[in-house]
């Protein structure tokens, strides 16, 4: 009986180790892919607009986390003629949001 009690709470612990270790996976999957998709768009506006505008930018794409914000940025850049229009849509948006959302 002892022996089972040992074997069950062993395969108690393992199996929560494992839902642990998959749960801080996704969590660094998410953040890995979330810092990938800042890295991309901070390129893709340093070679439209070069280094200015891209530094600009930067606390905004820090702040973003849904994947649908990365999107609407991305548009941004391909939508806006220069580094200036592409801050001032990003100050605009701040201003919409009360959280400053883009």
């Amino acid at each position: 009986m002892l022996a089972e009690r040992v074997q069950e709470w062993y395969e108690e612990k393992r199996r929560e180790g494992l839902r642990a270790g998959l749960q801080e996976g996704r969590k660094q999957g998410l953040e890995e892919g979330r810092e990938e998709r800042q890295r991309l768009l901070s390129r893709l506006a340093a070679r439209k607009f070069g280094a200015a505008a891209t530094e600009r930018l930067s606390d905004l794409l820090h702040d973003l986390t849904a994947s649908e914000q990365f999107e609407n940025v991305g548009h941004w850049i391909i939508e806006c003629n220069t580094g200036t229009g592409l801050i001032e849509h990003k100050e605009r948006m701040a201003r919409r949001s009360p959280a400053g959302d883009a």
